[in-house]
């Protein structure tokens, strides 16, 4: 293999700071047998996720399946960073993208029950500048007009993504509440609950925690959520000594193969703490944030959020409106997408599995009926020719050998269908 000046001197850096393993506790791997799930089975993902590497779909990944609490598959695939030949890692740090949007929203939920505002309540109580906004309409002579929103923007709304904010953004600002007030000053392309729209929402969402909590999201996160979870390496700001950790991002090429499109580098600290994206951390760190979910708000004798919070944040917030992202037989709840109807879905899993992704993709389903929760890393961007979500969510399902669905008590469970 010929190496460049750089990539011998990432390699002699990996080996200097290769001491910066993760603090994170590993985790123990279960006999699927335990929870009514098949070894052999499980081994399809690794087989899938090697082919799938052969083949130069994507460099590698990490996957992890748990039921009933208990991980009983968790496997490293390929590499972290291949063109200075190192594999990857089960304490890889990944880039989350949108996969910060589901955290964003636990965030502002701890707050809700706190009594700090209600769902229905406008946001231009804490974000003035969003009172009497206005929405671009056309009439059928394509003549374009301006005219008041017909209900202000409630905090729902933007948890539920169902404002059409015009988040088009040429230069970035320093601070994601100077991009909220920039957004604020356009109008809306709809008003404000008539249908779901994939735009900056969760910005919104992310402002407000630090407006209510009088923190940072960044610090409001480190300590409400992820020092108490033991989540020690999720950051918005990764540290310069884990750069070993950081995986690699790859894009296909022509042909679909994956090339390298950005190596492992550090970036300076910024304060652009984004609740819509931003966010890097690892398999074993979501593992954690995602199972407190699953047991209904609580995690080693630790309570985060309320059995019923949590029922309320996956179930259906937004009616027949089309969750355009994903298409039809799915619903959207409280920063989390939910399955609504098995049969036209996509994604062969239970109703009322909740899931989202992130742009380098990175994935998770959660589902409570069968009390399993399964987890994708990779970096690769775009990905939209490959079906890999829909692929490992269906390996995950199909290790099960009996059904949980008939259980008398659930922990959790969505409803509004």
């Amino acid at each position: 293999m010929k190496f460049t000046l750089a990539k011998l001197l990432y390699i002699s850096c990996f080996f200097l700071i290769s001491t910066s393993v993760s603090n994170a506790e590993k985790l123990k791997v279960s006999d699927p047998a335990e929870v009514d799930m098949s070894a052999q089975r499980l081994e399809r993902i690794s087989d899938w996720m090697e082919s799938s590497i052969e083949n130069k779909d994507f460099a590698g990944g990490v996957t992890l399946v748990a039921r009933g609490g208990k991980v009983v598959h968790l496997q490293t695939h390929g590499w972290l960073y291949e063109e200075a030949n190192i594999p990857m890692r089960e304490d890889a740090i990944f880039r989350l993208a949108s996969m910060t949007k589901p955290v964003a929203s636990i965030a502002l939920l701890m707050l809700w029950e706190e009594g700090h505002f209600q769902l229905d309540e406008p946001i231009s109580k804490w974000l003035p500048a969003y009172e009497n906004m206005m929405v671009r309409e056309t009439d059928e002579q394509g003549n374009e007009r301006l005219v008041p929103a017909a209900r202000p923007i409630t905090v729902r709304h933007i948890m539920t993504h169902s404002v059409a904010f015009d988040n088009n953004i040429v230069e970035r600002p320093a601070t994601i509440e100077e991009q909220v007030n920039i957004i604020a000053g356009r109008p809306l392309d709809d008003h404000p609950g008539d249908a779901w729209y994939y735009r900056s929402a969760t910005n919104q969402v992310g402002v407000l925690v630090e407006k209510i909590s009088g923190m940072t999201l960044d610090d409001f996160l480190r300590e409400r959520l992820f020092e108490p979870l033991g989540m020690v390496d999720t950051h918005f700001n990764v540290p310069e000594e884990k750069l070993d950790r950081v995986a690699a991002i790859y894009s296909p090429d022509e042909n679909y193969d994956y090339q390298l499109a950005s190596p492992p580098t550090f970036s300076p600290p910024t304060q652009y703490f984004s609740g819509s994206g931003g966010l890097s951390s690892t398999i074993h760190d979501y593992y954690r944030l995602q199972q407190m979910i699953l047991n209904g708000g609580e995690l080693d004798g630790r309570r985060y959020l309320s059995p019923t919070t949590i029922n309320l944040m996956i179930s259906n917030h937004i009616g027949d409106n089309l969750v355009t992202l994903k298409g039809a037989g799915y619903g959207f709840g409280l920063g989390y997408t939910m399955v609504t109807d098995v049969g036209i879905s996509r994604e062969p899993n239970s109703k009322g599995t909740a899931s989202w992704g992130g742009a380098y993709g990175t994935m998770f389903f959660l589902n409570p009926e069968e009390d399993m929760l399964s987890i994708i890393m990779i970096q690769l961007r775009p990905y939209s020719h490959l079906r890999y979500r829909e692929i490992f969510g269906g390996l995950s399902m199909q290790s099960i050998t009996k059904s949980w669905q008939d259980r008398p008590n659930y922990k959790i469970r969505a409803t509004n269908f």
